[in-house]
């Protein structure tokens, strides 16, 4: 005979998902376990400082600092939030009406 899951097994499978910020307009979502390793791999990372974002030569560094507290962030997202997020992408529709759906109005007889 099959053994039911408990809810306790079913939530373990379910996977969160985080939101990795990198300043201000990159923002990768993944598994919660891969942003997990990938702040890992930052630890003792350093912020190289230039005076143009695409000019790495010797003359334009400013120089190599600390990276600014608010430079990462990270941001928790349950995995039906970025199943409807993606959802949604795929329908051409706002998140809203994928978690809120309006229902039919009834006839009027």
């Amino acid at each position: 005979m099959d053994k039911k899951p408990t809810i306790k097994e079913l939530l373990a499978q379910r996977t969160n998902f985080a939101i990795v910020n990198f300043g201000y307009d990159n923002r990768f979502v993944m598994p919660q376990k891969q942003a997990l390793a990938l702040l890992a791999a930052m630890e003792g990372a350093e912020l190289m400082a230039d005076s143009q974002y695409t000019s790495t030569t010797e003359t334009d560094i400013k120089g190599i600092t600390d990276i600014p507290a608010k430079t990462i962030t990270v941001e928790v997202i349950p995995e039906q939030r970025y199943l409807n997020t993606k959802m949604a992408k795929l329908l051409g529709t706002s998140i809203d009406e994928i978690e809120n759906p309006k229902t039919p109005e009834e006839p009027d007889d």
